[in-house]
């Protein structure tokens, strides 16, 4: 929740400085991003869960282990598209912004990865996919923002 409300302040520190004030708009188009690169940050504590848990750390993906972290990470790739969902079904965010859904295919290649585990070196895959889900998701959002319906 902490990374949220950073990353959704530093995007709109940007506003702000080119517009002067920031709005409710902004805030909640900036959510989706960054529970995505909380995404990319539970990714990478999953992949890495048996050498942090050896070494004494305390992440969310030892404190809810392998199954459940995967499952967590699953609900956070899922809810930045219903975070778009529910702004165009509140209108307001245009329906083109629905080409966010594009990213959904990285995101199931990553859980199917996750899934099956094994040593760090085999979740790279699972890590590359959850970054690829954030790059096809920024510019699919960034897409839907720009065409005028």
């Amino acid at each position: 929740m902490r990374l949220i409300i950073i990353h959704s302040l530093f995007d709109n520190s940007v506003m702000l400085r080119r517009q002067g004030s920031i709005n409710a708009f902004d805030v909640l188009v900036s959510i989706p991003s960054a529970i995505l690169i909380g995404a990319i940050l539970t990714a990478n504590n999953i992949r890495d869960l048996e050498g942090d848990r050896n070494n004494g750390r305390h992440t969310l993906a030892i404190l809810l282990g392998h199954k459940r972290a995967v499952v967590f990470l699953a609900c956070s790739l899922a809810a930045a598209n219903l975070w778009v969902g529910a702004l165009v079904t509140a209108r307001m965010l245009s329906p083109w912004t629905l080409l966010v859904l594009g990213s959904l295919w990285p995101s199931a290649a990553a859980i199917r990865v996750f899934r099956v585990g094994g040593k760090p070196a085999q979740m790279m895959l699972g890590m590359k996919r959850v970054a690829q889900t954030n790059t096809v998701f920024g510019f699919l959002l960034l897409a839907g923002l720009l065409i005028k319906p």
